[in-house]
C-alpha cells in the first residue's frame, strides 16, 4: 500500500489518504508528548508529514543502495 496526504485515484496504482488514517491522531499525540513540541499545532505537524510522504520513494531507494554498499564493504 502506498500513501500520500490526500490520496489519489488516478493511475494504475492509486494511493490511500494518510489524513484519513487512525495513525494520524497517534502521530499528533506522539509529537506533542515530545519535550520541545508540546505546543505544536496540527498544521505544523501536517507540513512535516506531507514532506515525509513526498520524499518516501527517494529514501527507500537510498536505503537499498546503502545496504548494498555496506554488504560489499564487509566482504
Amino acid at each position: 500500500m502506498e500513501y500520500n496526504w490526500a490520496g489519489t485515484k488516478r493511475g494504475e496504482f492509486p494511493k490511500l489518504a494518510f489524513k484519513n488514517t487512525k495513525l494520524l491522531s497517534v502521530v499528533y499525540e506522539a509529537v506533542r508528548k515530545m519535550k520541545y513540541h508540546t505546543a505544536a499545532q496540527n498544521s505544523d505537524i501536517k507540513t512535516f508529514i506531507q514532506y515525509w510522504l513526498k520524499n518516501a520513494k527517494g529514501r527507500s531507494c537510498g536505503w537499498k543502495k546503502s545496504a548494498d554498499t555496506s554488504e560489499t564493504l564487509d566482504q
